[in-house]
């Protein structure tokens, strides 16, 4: 490589600009933005993301005060972690507000003598007898992130605030003082839910970004000076391939001034080549900042939206262009940042996204959406039998994740049993808390050593079908003629329940499913179709003593309910495998156990599926189509006698993993199995995670045995 970028011309890829940025480009929305909120105007920019909004808002926020004015920025997501109630959404607003303009108040004392009034009403009082009042010149208050607030039940509140600020400017005076800005990802509709009450209908300005000009990108064409010949007409050829796209420009031309002085006649070709190898060829291992992975994720996982979206972009793939019609698909699509509207047409933002996001990925996403709505089809007739066997058999309804676990195993053939228990898993029992974790241990064969749950061979069914009747001493669920057994099962005392020898029966000390986790999609003891996994017959044998859940499973810790942190980004998630692994050879050594070495393979398997677990909602061993652990390390290529995973969401680091992990019987006894020799990490980040509980952070580990 040749020498690096001119100094005061470092491109930044990721991130808001800060106020010195010499790559910073000013284009049309700029001056809009700083002129509207000058003249006292409420605006609003909404694009998708890595667009330049938080930069933009640097630099007007360096503008407007530079003229005397009070500025504030909040960012919303700090604001909306999980659960957060209205008292802390409030009381945390009106703390920023107080540290941001250097007020002398004490915030704790001024909230308690508020007395009954309603949070929302405390935070008009603090701006109109606080705010207003301490500071008397103009005011303008950045709200970053607004999209983070469209989850909260309470979201319609904050926006009816908003549009008090603005109506009170008739009856007093100091409202005029008071400007806002919003910005985020999130179509203006989504800012007025209430139909009825409109409560963010008011008159505004909504700034557009657009992609940067040949004519604008001077600034960035300064730091390619001294590596290429023509700064400008390499700019050009980059502008070709990200269309201006501003994340992708500052990436694109970061990576040209990175490498060797280029001629003018190899300008086209070499720009190309750099695209190519560094960013499209392999695009999910190289996609460091999440950029192509957050276009990909807003669009598969919007739920019943998904298909619909796939097919609004195929037909644009097709036709090049479509008319811009501003339905609410071709909105959501723009805010994934994959198409642009351009003088009254729809079509792909750029030349590079459409390498990476070509018609080949277009079929297999399609087609996996096919298999989903097959499987939850099939789910749905499952739980109807489900529930009519119930009522016609037992007489009670199917209210609690142990009624189903007994009935499945008194009148649901082997070949229905694994759809059943993913049904139990995803849609009656999803977790409600900010993280989880789970085991499981599979082998391929149906031999066991001592201390192990008995593997299951794939033509064995985990279950037998009512052929042989052992009467149990103590039935929870009795038909009037039989109860089914597996013959040849040895029932554990109570105290066996959860046991480190088990990994793949043990409850993770952290979750709040009353049951272990055996009984998880991911352990299809109960799927003899299927081979290979432990069968968590002492934990879910409802005739049985251990079957009996410890009152700690039933009830979980405290702290489980307590609203998650708001999760870190991380820098690097190559990185965090790495500490991972570090941190569980660390626990190794304590137990004079040899360390684990990293294996490229079993990488892959763990990745894939921390992947899968964030973009299609669910936490499990096994995927919403079936796949297991085993399956997923077997495509690998990888060979094993048998194989463990650990899984886990909401941790934010590796150190609060692996302590979680080490805290749980299950996951301990799988990084601690002395017959353990490889390991793959995968971690997956979700930005924006709007799914029905959002994690952000989602962890896998699997392990090889020798």
């Amino acid at each position: 490589m040749s020498d690096a970028p001119n100094s005061g011309n470092q491109y930044q890829v990721g991130g808001s600009l800060p106020e010195s940025a010499t790559t910073y480009v000013k284009r049309q929305a700029d001056k809009d933005f700083y002129e509207g909120l000058r003249a006292g105007e409420f605006c609003y920019v909404l694009n998708s993301r890595q667009m330049g909004k938080s930069s933009l808002r640097v630099q007007t926020m360096k503008s407007l005060k530079e003229e005397g004015v009070a500025c504030a920025a909040i960012e919303m997501r700090e604001l909306c972690s999980y659960q957060v109630t209205k008292d802390e959404f409030y009381g945390g607003f009106i703390s920023r507000l107080v540290s941001e303009f250097n007020l002398k108040i004490d915030l704790s004392d001024w909230w308690n003598k508020q007395g009954l009034i309603s949070s929302a009403e405390r935070l008009s009082k603090f701006m109109s007898e606080e705010l207003l009042d301490n500071v008397i010149q103009k005011i303008v208050i950045f709200v970053d992130e607004i999209d983070s607030i469209l989850n909260l039940e309470f979201k319609d509140d904050f926006f009816a605030f908003l549009r008090s600020c603005f109506e009170n400017r008739a009856k007093n005076t100091n409202y005029n003082r008071l400007t806002f800005a919003l910005l985020g990802v999130a179509a203006p509709a989504d800012l007025i839910t209430d139909r009825i009450n409109l409560t963010f209908n008011i008159a505004s300005r909504f700034i557009e970004l657009t992609g940067f000009e040949l004519e604008q990108t001077e600034p960035l064409q300064k730091g390619l000076q001294g590596k290429v010949s023509n700064p400008k007409a390499v700019m050009e050829q980059v502008l070709r391939w990200t269309g201006g796209q501003p994340f992708l420009t500052q990436r694109v031309c970061q990576l040209v001034s990175s490498h060797k002085l280029i001629h003018d006649w190899k300008e086209a070709k070499y720009v190309e080549k750099i695209v190519h190898e560094q960013i499209v060829e392999n695009w999910q291992a190289k996609d460091e900042q999440q950029h192509l992975t957050t276009i990909s994720e807003r669009i598969l996982r919007r739920e019943d939206k998904t298909l619909r979206l796939l097919k609004l972009y195929q037909r644009i793939l097709q036709q090049r262009e479509i008319i811009a019609d501003d339905s609410s698909e071709q909105l959501e699509l723009r805010l994934s940042g994959l198409v642009v509207k351009q003088k009254g047409k729809l079509k792909a933002y750029n030349r590079l996204y459409q390498l990476v996001f070509n018609r080949d990925w277009v079929n297999r996403a399609l087609k996996d959406q096919e298999i989903n709505r097959a499987s939850d089809g099939r789910l749905s007739q499952v739980r109807e039998v489900v529930e009519i066997l119930a009522s016609k058999l037992f007489s009670f309804r199917l209210t609690s994740r142990f009624n189903y676990i007994k009935l499945l195993f008194i009148i649901v053939t082997p070949v229905g049993i694994t759809t059943i228990a993913g049904l139990v898993l995803s849609e009656d029992f999803r977790c409600t808390v900010g993280f989880r974790s789970d085991s499981c241990l599979q082998e391929p064969n149906y031999t066991r050593k001592t201390g192990d749950t008995p593997a299951i061979q794939p033509s064995t069914p985990a279950i037998q079908p009512p052929t042989r009747t052992i009467q149990p001493s103590t039935p929870a669920i009795q038909p009037p003629t039989r109860t089914i057994q597996p013959p040849t099962r040895t029932i554990q005392p109570p105290t066996r329940t959860i046991q480190p020898s088990t990994p793949a029966i043990q409850p993770p000390t952290r979750t709040i499913q009353p049951s272990t986790p055996a009984i998880q999609p991911s352990t299809p003891a109960i799927q003899p179709s299927t081979p290979a996994i432990q069968p968590p017959t002492p934990a879910i044998q409802p005739p049985t003593p251990a079957i009996q859940p410890p009152t700690r499973i039933i009830q979980p810790p405290t702290r489980i309910i307590q609203p998650p942190k708001v999760p870190d980004y991380p820098l690097n998630s190559g990185d965090f495998g790495q500490r991972v692994l570090d941190l569980i050879n660390i626990e190794r050594k304590k137990n004079d156990l040899p360390p684990l070495s990293l294996n490229p393979q079993l990488t892959a398997a763990a990745q894939g599926h921390s992947q899968d677990m964030a973009l299609q909602d669910y936490f499990s061993h096994i995927k919403p189509n079936g796949s297991t652990a085993w399956y997923r390390i077997n495509a690998t290529g990888y060979q094993s006698s048998k194989v463990a995973a650990n899984i886990a969401v909401g941790m934010s680091t590796p150190e609060a993993l692996v302590t979680e992990w080490m805290n749980s019987p299950g996951q301990r006894a799988n990084i601690l199995n002395p017959e353990l020799k490889e390991i793959g990490i995968g971690y997956y980040f979700l930005a924006d995670d709007t799914g029905k509980v959002n994690y952000h952070h989602y962890w896998t580990q699997v392990f090889g045995y020798s």
